[in-house]
């Protein structure tokens, strides 16, 4: 998307439930995160904050598809 004089925005898709800040709040020193570029069917960027509860499970906290 292109703004006045040429500036450029990224636009981005983020979903986030309350629940899952919640959760990201409740073990903050816990969060993975990683990027990756190209690897779904509209081949843009996607962005995922996962927490690790202390007993080996894993649950994602967010996820944003960055298409720019």
């Amino acid at each position: 998307m292109v703004y006045k004089d040429g500036a450029d925005i990224l636009l981005a898709l983020t979903i986030a439930s309350d629940k899952m800040m919640h959760t990201v709040n409740m073990f903050p020193e816990v969060i993975y995160m990683g990027v990756t570029s190209g690897t779904n069917k509209q081949k843009q960027d996607l962005f995922i904050m996962v927490v690790n509860y202390g007993n080996e499970e894993i649950y994602i906290r967010n996820g944003t598809i960055i298409p720019s």
